[in-house]
């Protein structure tokens, strides 16, 4: 069970613009794919005590990364934080539900 969760901000290039406009631009398409290849990349080698999956759709808002542990966030997010550009932090969030 995922119980925390991590979204981060696309490239620059990649911000403020909707799922429809960007899927329609090859270059932003690839850019996207090269930032979840990264983020992905960090996850598998920070990820120890828990799985953890990126959403598979994205979003405006950025790459959503869910895991089970706790240690796994905050370790993934060290090394995130690391990354100044093109990558930031936007939320880190625990869901109390059980069913989710």
């Amino acid at each position: 069970m995922y119980e925390y969760k991590i979204t981060i901000k696309w490239p620059s290039k990649c911000r403020s613009r909707s799922v429809e406009y960007m899927s329609k631009r090859p270059d932003l398409l690839k850019t996207i794919s090269e930032f979840r290849i990264i983020v992905d990349e960090i996850a598998n080698m920070r990820a120890k005590f828990g799985a953890w999956k990126s959403e598979l759709m994205f979003s405006s808002e950025g790459l959503t990364v869910f895991f089970e542990d706790k240690r796994d966030v905050a370790r993934f997010s060290q090394v995130m934080a690391l990354e100044a550009e093109p990558v930031e932090l936007v939320k880190t969030m625990h869901n109390n539900n059980s069913s989710t």
